[in-house]
């Protein structure tokens, strides 16, 4: 049963699931599907060197793909 109690670790799921949403550019769930972003994303985020064929190709990344990597960085945490 789920319950619509907020506790600090429905809290960081959603700010990862945010997280991935701006930087796949994707929705957290698929209005053609019903896939869920995550459920897709996982696979991927376990292998650090994947971790850049979810981001977004309309974000621009200079100073030598510094943000592309804290990006990842940052994807990679959750």
């Amino acid at each position: 049963m789920r319950t619509a109690l907020n506790s600090k670790k429905n809290d960081i799921y959603s700010y990862g699931v945010i997280l991935l949403e701006l930087i796949t550019g994707k929705e957290a769930l698929s209005a053609h599907n019903g896939e869920r972003l995550t459920q897709k994303a996982g696979p991927i985020l376990k292998d650090s060197s994947m971790v850049a064929q979810m981001v977004d190709s309309r974000l621009e990344f200079g100073y030598g793909g510094v943000a592309l990597e804290e990006a990842k960085g940052k994807a990679f945490c959750f």
